[in-house]
Protein backbone atom coordinates (compact mmCIF):
# COMPACT_ATOMS: atom_id res chain seq x y z
CA UNK A 1 0.00 0.00 0.00
CA UNK A 2 2.85 2.76 0.89
CA UNK A 3 5.45 1.35 -1.96
CA UNK A 4 5.68 5.05 -2.78
CA UNK A 5 8.61 6.17 -0.97
CA UNK A 6 7.30 9.87 -1.39
CA UNK A 7 4.29 9.26 0.15
CA UNK A 8 5.95 7.61 3.12
CA UNK A 9 8.45 10.15 3.60
CA UNK A 10 4.94 12.69 3.62
CA UNK A 11 3.36 10.42 6.59
CA UNK A 12 6.33 10.80 8.30
CA UNK A 13 6.92 14.73 8.36
CA UNK A 14 2.99 14.63 8.68
CA UNK A 15 3.34 12.06 11.49
CA UNK A 16 6.44 14.26 12.99
CA UNK A 17 4.45 17.88 13.02
CA UNK A 18 1.71 16.13 14.40
CA UNK A 19 3.29 15.14 17.53
CA UNK A 20 5.21 18.10 18.21
CA UNK A 21 1.71 20.29 17.53
CA UNK A 22 0.37 18.25 20.63
CA UNK A 23 3.51 18.49 22.38
CA UNK A 24 3.49 22.16 22.09
CA UNK A 25 -0.10 23.09 22.56
CA UNK A 26 -0.08 20.96 26.09
CA UNK A 27 3.42 22.99 26.99
CA UNK A 28 2.09 26.77 26.34
CA UNK A 29 -1.31 25.38 27.83
CA UNK A 30 0.64 24.96 31.19
CA UNK A 31 2.53 28.38 29.91
CA UNK A 32 -0.37 30.38 28.91
CA UNK A 33 -3.92 29.08 30.33
CA UNK A 34 -6.64 31.65 29.64
CA UNK A 35 -8.81 30.62 31.88
CA UNK A 36 -7.34 30.21 35.23
CA UNK A 37 -5.33 33.91 34.69
CA UNK A 38 -2.04 32.69 34.64
CA UNK A 39 -1.46 34.29 31.02
CA UNK A 40 -1.85 37.64 33.19
CA UNK A 41 1.24 37.47 34.84
CA UNK A 42 3.00 35.63 31.75
CA UNK A 43 1.90 38.83 29.99
CA UNK A 44 2.21 41.84 31.68
CA UNK A 45 4.95 44.25 31.76
CA UNK A 46 6.87 41.57 29.03
CA UNK A 47 8.79 42.34 25.85
CA UNK A 48 8.88 40.46 22.52
CA UNK A 49 11.33 40.86 19.80
CA UNK A 50 10.87 39.84 16.53
CA UNK A 51 12.59 39.59 13.24
CA UNK A 52 10.89 39.02 9.90
CA UNK A 53 9.89 39.43 6.05
CA UNK A 54 7.35 41.84 4.78
CA UNK A 55 5.30 42.66 1.04
CA UNK A 56 4.28 45.76 -0.08
CA UNK A 57 0.79 45.65 -2.22
CA UNK A 58 0.54 49.27 -4.05
CA UNK A 59 -0.92 48.06 -6.91
CA UNK A 60 -4.34 49.64 -6.31
CA UNK A 61 -6.10 46.82 -7.35
CA UNK A 62 -7.86 44.78 -4.82
CA UNK A 63 -7.32 41.55 -5.98
CA UNK A 64 -3.97 42.02 -7.68
CA UNK A 65 -1.90 39.95 -5.05
CA UNK A 66 -4.52 36.65 -6.39
CA UNK A 67 -3.95 37.46 -9.64
CA UNK A 68 -0.87 37.86 -10.56
CA UNK A 69 1.65 37.98 -7.76
CA UNK A 70 4.61 38.37 -9.65
CA UNK A 71 3.55 42.00 -11.03
CA UNK A 72 1.54 43.26 -8.14
CA UNK A 73 3.63 42.15 -4.68
CA UNK A 74 7.08 43.88 -3.50
CA UNK A 75 8.92 41.77 -1.89
CA UNK A 76 12.97 42.61 -2.59
CA UNK A 77 15.33 43.21 0.72
CA UNK A 78 11.91 43.25 2.60
CA UNK A 79 13.25 42.94 6.60
CA UNK A 80 10.85 44.09 9.27
CA UNK A 81 11.79 44.03 12.95
CA UNK A 82 9.34 44.53 15.38
CA UNK A 83 9.43 45.19 19.46
CA UNK A 84 5.87 44.73 21.25
CA UNK A 85 5.37 45.75 24.88
CA UNK A 86 2.28 43.97 26.89
CA UNK A 87 0.37 46.17 29.30
CA UNK A 88 -1.72 42.93 30.15
CA UNK A 89 -3.50 39.90 28.87
CA UNK A 90 -5.59 42.03 26.11
CA UNK A 91 -3.61 44.87 25.52
CA UNK A 92 0.00 45.73 23.93
CA UNK A 93 1.83 48.53 22.03
CA UNK A 94 3.77 47.71 19.16
CA UNK A 95 6.39 49.22 17.27
CA UNK A 96 7.96 48.36 13.83
CA UNK A 97 10.24 49.31 11.23
CA UNK A 98 10.20 47.66 7.70
CA UNK A 99 12.69 48.12 4.58
CA UNK A 100 11.28 47.26 0.87
CA UNK A 101 11.60 48.64 -2.66
CA UNK A 102 9.88 48.45 -5.85
CA UNK A 103 11.48 47.25 -8.63
CA UNK A 104 10.75 47.95 -12.32
CA UNK A 105 8.46 45.84 -14.11
CA UNK A 106 5.71 46.29 -10.68
CA UNK A 107 2.22 47.99 -10.80
CA UNK A 108 1.84 50.76 -8.62
CA UNK A 109 -0.83 53.32 -8.20
CA UNK A 110 -3.45 51.55 -9.75
CA UNK A 111 -2.22 51.67 -13.73
CA UNK A 112 1.97 52.68 -13.29
CA UNK A 113 4.42 50.64 -13.93
CA UNK A 114 7.83 51.43 -11.99
CA UNK A 115 10.36 52.06 -15.06
CA UNK A 116 14.19 51.32 -14.91
CA UNK A 117 14.05 51.98 -11.24
CA UNK A 118 14.59 50.47 -7.89
CA UNK A 119 12.58 52.57 -5.16
CA UNK A 120 13.51 52.43 -1.92
CA UNK A 121 10.67 51.95 0.84
CA UNK A 122 11.67 52.67 4.26
CA UNK A 123 8.41 52.63 7.25
CA UNK A 124 7.83 52.74 10.85
CA UNK A 125 4.51 52.06 12.48
CA UNK A 126 3.02 52.49 16.05
CA UNK A 127 0.14 50.83 17.26
CA UNK A 128 -2.07 49.41 20.16
CA UNK A 129 -3.03 45.79 19.85
CA UNK A 130 -6.01 44.06 21.81
CA UNK A 131 -5.69 40.53 21.72
CA UNK A 132 -8.75 37.97 21.98
CA UNK A 133 -7.42 35.85 24.55
CA UNK A 134 -10.15 36.22 27.66
CA UNK A 135 -12.84 35.72 24.61
CA UNK A 136 -11.23 32.81 22.59
CA UNK A 137 -9.39 30.82 25.05
CA UNK A 138 -6.57 29.63 22.79
CA UNK A 139 -3.36 27.88 23.50
CA UNK A 140 -1.45 27.62 20.09
CA UNK A 141 -3.43 30.31 18.20
CA UNK A 142 -3.70 34.27 19.15
CA UNK A 143 -5.34 36.15 17.03
CA UNK A 144 -5.53 40.05 17.28
CA UNK A 145 -6.55 43.55 15.99
CA UNK A 146 -4.46 46.83 15.77
CA UNK A 147 -4.96 50.60 15.26
CA UNK A 148 -2.29 52.52 14.84
CA UNK A 149 -0.36 55.51 12.74
CA UNK A 150 2.93 55.46 10.68
CA UNK A 151 5.88 57.62 9.02
CA UNK A 152 6.63 56.05 4.97
CA UNK A 153 9.35 57.07 2.92
CA UNK A 154 10.21 56.42 -0.70
CA UNK A 155 12.72 57.45 -2.99
CA UNK A 156 12.32 58.85 -6.46
CA UNK A 157 10.94 57.12 -9.78
CA UNK A 158 9.75 57.02 -12.84
CA UNK A 159 6.23 55.06 -13.83
CA UNK A 160 4.68 54.62 -17.05
CA UNK A 161 1.06 54.75 -17.10
CA UNK A 162 -0.09 51.44 -19.00
CA UNK A 163 -3.51 52.32 -20.28
CA UNK A 164 -2.25 54.82 -22.30
CA UNK A 165 -1.42 54.34 -25.97
CA UNK A 166 1.68 56.44 -25.79
CA UNK A 167 4.96 55.46 -23.58
CA UNK A 168 4.45 58.45 -21.74
CA UNK A 169 6.99 58.62 -18.66
CA UNK A 170 6.26 60.38 -15.48
CA UNK A 171 9.00 61.29 -12.69
CA UNK A 172 7.81 61.38 -9.40
CA UNK A 173 9.91 63.37 -6.64
CA UNK A 174 10.92 61.58 -3.30
CA UNK A 175 8.04 61.35 -1.09
CA UNK A 176 7.40 61.52 2.59
CA UNK A 177 3.65 60.58 3.96
CA UNK A 178 2.24 59.96 7.61
CA UNK A 179 -0.07 56.76 7.61
CA UNK A 180 -3.33 56.06 9.71
CA UNK A 181 -2.86 52.21 9.99
CA UNK A 182 -5.46 49.26 10.96
CA UNK A 183 -5.51 45.52 10.47
CA UNK A 184 -5.24 42.09 11.40
CA UNK A 185 -3.07 39.37 13.07
CA UNK A 186 -1.99 36.20 14.45
CA UNK A 187 0.66 34.70 17.02
CA UNK A 188 1.20 31.06 16.35
CA UNK A 189 3.39 29.61 19.91
CA UNK A 190 5.71 27.41 19.06
CA UNK A 191 6.67 27.00 22.33
CA UNK A 192 6.15 29.44 25.66
CA UNK A 193 8.70 31.57 24.51
CA UNK A 194 9.22 31.25 21.13
CA UNK A 195 6.47 32.16 18.24
CA UNK A 196 5.47 32.97 14.43
CA UNK A 197 3.90 36.12 13.48
CA UNK A 198 1.45 36.62 10.69
CA UNK A 199 0.25 40.28 10.25
CA UNK A 200 -1.94 42.04 7.63
CA UNK A 201 -1.81 46.05 7.60
CA UNK A 202 -3.79 48.44 5.29
CA UNK A 203 -2.03 51.83 5.27
CA UNK A 204 -4.22 54.93 4.35
CA UNK A 205 -2.35 58.45 3.93
CA UNK A 206 -3.37 60.83 6.47
CA UNK A 207 -0.78 63.85 5.94
CA UNK A 208 1.26 63.70 2.81
CA UNK A 209 1.47 64.65 -0.75
CA UNK A 210 -0.20 64.58 -4.16
CA UNK A 211 2.22 61.46 -4.40
CA UNK A 212 1.23 59.76 -1.62
CA UNK A 213 -1.00 57.07 -1.35
CA UNK A 214 -2.53 54.00 0.28
CA UNK A 215 -1.39 50.55 0.37
CA UNK A 216 -1.63 47.11 2.21
CA UNK A 217 1.33 45.31 3.81
CA UNK A 218 2.09 42.08 5.15
CA UNK A 219 4.61 40.39 7.24
CA UNK A 220 5.77 37.11 8.42
CA UNK A 221 8.52 37.01 11.40
CA UNK A 222 9.51 34.65 14.35
CA UNK A 223 10.05 36.46 17.57
CA UNK A 224 10.50 36.11 21.43
CA UNK A 225 8.81 37.12 24.75
CA UNK A 226 11.42 38.12 27.48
Amino acid sequence: MFNDKKTILLLIIFISFWRYSLEAQTSIKKNFDWRDGSSEKQFTNKWSFGLGVNIVDDSGNTFGAIKDPSRYLNYHMPLSVNVEYYLNNSFSLNANISINKYTSGKQINNGFIIEDSEVNLFSSDFSTKYYFRNLFQFFFFDPYVFLGFGYLKTGAYKTQYIYSSEKNISDFPENISFLFNTGIGFNLWLTGKYGANFNATGKWNAYGTEYSTNFKQYSVSIFYLL
